[in-house]
């Protein structure tokens, strides 16, 4: 079973997505809201760290599929805060997450693209 460290050191990290060095998100809060978000309860139900990297390939695949779902919204309103609701309200992993929160961690992927 991978440890809560090593999942939350390396969820992230996908194949194809070169991510900054330190910090990627605004605030550690942020971070540890982002982290929960993900994985939520990871290291009850995975056994490897692959695992957990699935499930939050998974998730990320399921957030930028919602942004291209409401494409229209995004070009009609140029990304703002509406869009970014409508997107963090049909995402199953935004329970504990602000709109600006999903914004701050698609940001983060298409940077790291």
């Amino acid at each position: 079973m991978a440890s809560s460290a090593l999942l939350r050191k390396n969820m992230l990290k996908q194949s194809g997505f070169f991510f900054r060095t330190g910090n990627l998100f605004s605030s550690e809060p942020l971070a540890g809201k982002v982290y929960e978000a993900l994985l939520g309860r990871a290291q009850q139900r995975h056994s490897s760290l692959d695992e957990a990297k699935n499930q939050v390939a998974e998730l990320i695949q399921q957030l930028f599929s919602g942004c291209m779902h409401h494409d229209v919204l995004y070009r009609a309103l140029r990304g703002g805060e509406i869009f970014w609701s409508a997107v963090s309200a049909e995402w199953r992993a935004a329970a504990d997450l602000e709109a600006s929160d999903v914004r701050e961690i698609v940001e983060i992927f298409v940077q790291a693209r």
